[in-house]
């Protein structure tokens, strides 16, 4: 037996170092193991369907995959790790810009509008300066792990001088004294600290005694762990520094050789290229899943927690690209039916006019005499929906609201117009039922008093009567 003494450092990194890519090699077990599992056995497939004579045998067959995309990161100190996802969401944010470009300019023929000015936003210069070859982020880090002696410090002073001019590029003197650089991303800035061992977590290297040591197991596992670390590809998970692909050992040798070893920055962006590459030969679907709140709790909605995730999952960025085009669209039934208002009187003369127009060209073109002459290349009539650019959307749902708020105004005068005149009728009839029941009070006061009258003179009358009978009598008598 050979005994080797190390320090305490030097062991806790060959420890560290075997826990990684021992951890890579059970992953990449599992993968391969899951799909040798469910994958068809194309080869087989294509000879049986060849005997039958099908002329489609040596086509692929149709596959379905699905991409868990880890969010934007930002925490209080960001390292290599943060870097690389950062790099893949900025990538995959690319992607999905010419993606929504692509289906936008499909949609724009189809319809047979005019869209060559649109103006779609590129973060290529920031992919440029996290992985451009020379003089990229991550290609100065690969050239610091290749050469001898070289640590976190040197490699933040050759970003210092190859960066710095860059505009996606951000250091202050606070900054400089902590080493530490800031990036634009499309999400907001994001500030790395270089003195987290950057230079050590791309070189990746593994000790060949720990290679050695789980060659000489008894375990057929965990020997054929060792065979895939010292000489097979491993297939690595994006942003995990310790799952790395491994170029074939010399023979006799006890570990991967660090000349022909790639790095992990290297690794990542080749098969981050790859990646890209497979998504640009599918139909993609997008799911962007948000968290309401972090305390997972039921009926809770938290807006600082779902904005944030938004900005992370680049949904934000893709609605602002979505409104650099046409993002406001109606078809011909609802444009009409929504924006008649502003187009009754053109649609009245056309009826009496003997040219036969669309109702939808009708108020289009009253819509084009109300507006600027800068918004009216923002209005575009297809064959079946009518395409509107933000702002000429704002302008025209501006005019329909003072509209309806004109129209408002006419319905309420009308409305108080005819409370008011049902009001007046009635109080007028009101008024007159009580005149005639005043009236009619004060004729039977009147009468009652005429006929008091009447009585007592009628009274007198036969009191004198009665009276001059009987002195006349009594006269006689005498």
């Amino acid at each position: 037996h050979h005994t080797r003494s190390l320090s305490k450092e030097k062991s806790e990194k060959g420890l560290e170092a075997l826990v990684k890519a021992m951890y890579a090699a059970v992953f990449d077990f599992l993968v391969r193991r899951i799909n040798s599992s469910i994958a068809v056995d194309a080869a087989g497939d294509r000879a049986k369907r060849g005997r039958a004579g099908n002329k489609s045998a040596a086509a692929a067959a149709a596959a379905i995959g699905v991409l868990d995309i880890f969010g934007f990161e930002t925490f209080d100190i960001n390292s290599f790790e943060q870097l690389c996802i950062n790099y893949t969401n900025e990538a995959l944010q690319q992607q999905f810009n010419n993606f929504v470009l692509k289906v936008e300019q499909e949609e724009y023929k189809r319809e047979g509008i005019k869209w060559a000015f649109v103006d779609f936003p590129d973060n290529q210069d920031c992919l440029d300066l996290i992985g451009k070859r020379g003089s990229g982020i991550i290609p100065i880090l690969d050239d610091m792990c290749k050469a001898v002696g070289m640590t976190d410090s040197t490699f933040c002073h050759a970003i210092y001088q190859k960066c710095e001019v860059h505009p996606r590029f951000e250091v202050s003197l606070l900054q400089k004294g902590s080493k530490c650089f800031a990036i634009r991303h499309y999400a907001g800035a994001v500030e790395y600290n270089t003195q987290t061992g950057w230079v050590e977590k791309d070189r990746d290297d593994v000790p060949k005694f720990t290679l050695k040591l789980l060659k000489g197991s008894s375990s057929t596992f965990v020997k054929s762990l060792g065979d895939v670390i010292g000489g097979v590809d491993v297939a690595s998970a994006v942003g995990s520094p310790g799952k790395s692909r491994r170029a074939p050992p010399k023979s006799g040798d006890n570990g991967p050789s660090a000349g022909k070893r790639l790095t992990v920055g290297a690794q990542f962006s080749q098969q981050l290229a790859e990646l890209r590459a497979k998504i640009d030969l599918t139909s993609p679907h997008y799911a962007r899943c948000i968290k309401p709140n972090n305390a997972l709790m039921p009926d809770h909605f938290d807006p600082a927690t779902v904005v944030d995730q938004l900005r992370c999952n680049g949904v934000i960025e893709a609605i602002r690209v979505s409104r650099l085009g046409y993002p406001q669209r109606f078809t011909h039934a609802l444009f009409v039916s929504r924006y008649r208002i502003l187009g009754l009187k053109a649609m009245k003369d056309s009826q009496r006019s003997s040219r036969r127009q669309r109702p939808v060209d009708i108020i289009v073109q009253a819509i084009a005499a109300e507006v600027k002459d800068d918004e009216v290349e923002g209005i575009q009539v297809g064959r079946s929906k009518v395409f509107l650019r933000q702002s000429t959307y704002g302008t025209i749902e501006r005019l329909r609201s003072i509209k309806i708020r004109s129209a408002s105004i006419v319905i309420q005068r009308e409305a108080r117009r005819y409370v008011a005149e049902r009001d007046y009728h009635i109080i007028h009839w009101l008024a007159i039922k009580l005149e005639c029941l005043v009236r009619r009070y004060f004729a039977i006061a009147k009468f009652g008093r005429m006929l008091q009258a009447r009585k007592a003179r009628c009274a007198t009358t036969i009191q004198a009567c009665a009276r001059s009978f009987v002195a006349r009598r009594q006269f006689q008598r005498a």
